[in-house]
């Protein structure tokens, strides 16, 4: 079991005019956004190359993102007339289940310490959506105990979708990279 949590705020004046829904952010408005990133992932792992100092796993299993976006400013409200908002909050958010699969490696490099890479991805295309997603994470843990470890890791995750409709042409890029610092159990 995965869970990742990604909550970022930004303030910014409006350089065009921006469609929200009902909602239109003027060029020149001062708008805030919220962004925030959920990751849920349960995984089943199989080991098919094992020896006391490394192994190599294959992965399948389900990843659902909830992806939320909120902007706040002054907005105009879409088919009204002198429908000026002086200040307006607008949520829009999505869930994605998603099957996931991917390929683990992990060495063994000191009798508590062991490294470990892996990588997922996922690719679809349902009518006119066309999406991929990647998830690529390298990292060290210390083993502390027989069943607890502590690690830090690098962790890069990039998704695209495009979207060809009559009613809306373009994409959607989201993607985070960092440094995680986490608890690992083992039964």
């Amino acid at each position: 079991f995965l869970y990742f949590g990604n909550d970022s705020s930004r303030n910014r004046v409006m350089d065009r005019d921006i469609q929200w829904g009902d909602y239109t952010f003027q060029a020149g408005a001062n708008v805030d956004s919220r962004i925030r990133y959920q990751i849920f992932e349960v995984a089943y792992e199989y080991a098919f190359l094992r020896a006391p100092s490394y192994e190599v796993a294959v992965g399948a299993g389900l990843h659902a993102g909830r992806l939320s976006t909120r902007l706040s400013g002054s907005a105009t409200v879409t088919g009204t007339v002198g429908g000026a908002v002086s200040f307006q909050t607008q949520d829009n958010s999505v869930t994605a289940p998603l099957p996931v699969v991917g390929l683990r490696g992990g060495w063994v490099v000191a009798p508590q310490i062991y490294l470990d890479a892996q990588a997922q991805v996922f690719k679809f295309r349902v009518n006119d959506v066309d999406g991929h997603w990647t998830d690529v994470r390298i990292g060290g843990t210390w083993m502390f105990h027989e069943k607890l470890g502590v690690g830090v890791a690098y962790n890069r995750f990039f998704s695209r979708v495009d979207l060809d409709k009559t009613s809306f042409n373009g994409n959607l890029k989201f993607g985070y990279d960092g440094i995680q610092v986490f608890l690992t159990g083992t039964f």
